[in-house]
């Protein structure tokens, strides 16, 4: 038999807070939280904060850089 640990084999992601976003992108800071809201940035709410991995803003900047 086998027994695998997943937290071992996992690979962790960045997490960004929205202000950090909000600085990447060079928008404000409530942009992102209502984007988050709205779904235009796929996040995480944890307790009162959204969290942003970071595939999904690599995704968001990539619909963005399509529309242009």
């Amino acid at each position: 038999m086998i027994i695998c640990n997943w937290r071992e084999d996992k690979i962790m992601e960045k997490l960004y807070k929205t202000e950090e976003v909000a600085e990447i992108l060079k928008l404000n800071k409530q942009t992102v939280r209502r984007f988050c809201s709205e779904s235009k940035i796929k996040s995480v709410k944890v307790g009162r904060r959204y969290m942003i991995k970071e595939s999904a803003l690599e995704l968001y900047t990539e619909g963005v850089a399509e529309k242009i």
